[in-house]
């Protein structure tokens, strides 16, 4: 085999996949702008619409799953994931976007991926781990809708964000509270058809705690035991072998409220 087709084989796909990739900056047509000025004046041209009036402007399908990240590619003029650009693939950067009430705070918390039970109790290398890479390690775009009147939601604004460093000590502290009751055995407490862990709650932990991420629960009280309705594809399984329903970290509302009203930039 030839060095060229070698090195074809090895590396091909990377190297279509970048020239694949689509730019913010490209679309905008050589506006010499950055291009989170970029993003930012495209989508505010439509501030003060409604969801209604911006799903019906670009034929956007509102009972859709994903509708959201949907709509503000396609008022930048993409044709794939915003999360997928050359710009926002290098600046490690997620798009969230986020309804507040009148006073500003978030309808609600704000969750990030699935974790895997069993890699996160494994897993002991903090900067290797699921939180430093999902939380810490990114940047963030947030496109806030402001309730203006009972359940009726304008586009108000866009905010680039990021993790400060003085807020990782704590990040890094639930992640391992999280690992250890992992570890240790995670207590399920039955109350009828509602069970509850021993997972860090929001109640005591203000920046990020861990909560299920999944419309249905399913909880394996033992072995073959289950209380719930959901299925056995809503949970993950734990280091003991019990199956719960998956969980992940989660920014609290109140905390995402500072974090939108510039108290932690």
């Amino acid at each position: 085999m030839s060095f060229l087709l070698h090195f074809i084989l090895q590396h091909g796909n990377k190297i279509f996949n970048q020239f694949e990739q689509e730019s913010v900056v490209a679309v905008a047509k050589g506006e010499r702008k950055t291009f989170t000025e970029i993003i930012s004046e495209r989508i505010l041209e439509f501030k003060g619409m409604s969801e209604a009036e911006l799903y019906e402007k670009f034929s956007i399908n509102s009972k859709a799953k994903g509708k959201n990240s949907t709509l503000i590619r396609t008022m930048l003029g993409l044709t794939g994931d915003l999360d997928k650009t050359q710009e926002f693939q290098k600046a490690n950067m997620n798009l969230r976007v986020i309804r507040v009430d009148k006073n500003g705070l978030p309808k609600e918390d704000s969750p990030f991926k699935n974790y895997n039970f069993k890699e996160l109790a494994t897993n002991d290398d903090w900067e290797e781990s699921h939180p430093y890479q999902e939380i810490c390690n990114k940047r963030f775009m947030f496109v806030i809708f402001k309730e203006v009147a009972p359940k009726l939601f304008v586009l108000d604004r866009v905010k680039f964000w990021g993790f400060p460093d003085r807020l990782e000590t704590e990040v890094k502290r639930v992640w391992q509270e999280t690992r250890q009751i992992l570890v240790g055995g995670v207590k399920l407490n039955q109350n009828g058809n509602k069970i509850s862990t021993n997972f860090p709650q929001s109640k005591i932990n203000k920046i990020i705690f861990t909560k299920i991420h999944a419309q249905n629960t399913l909880y394996e009280l033992k072995s073959g035991e289950f209380v719930g309705k959901g299925k056995l594809s809503d949970t993950d399984e734990l280091p003991d072998g019990r199956h719960i329903t998956k969980h992940s970290f989660w920014i609290p509302k109140k905390f995402l409220k500072e974090v939108l009203d510039g108290k932690w930039d």
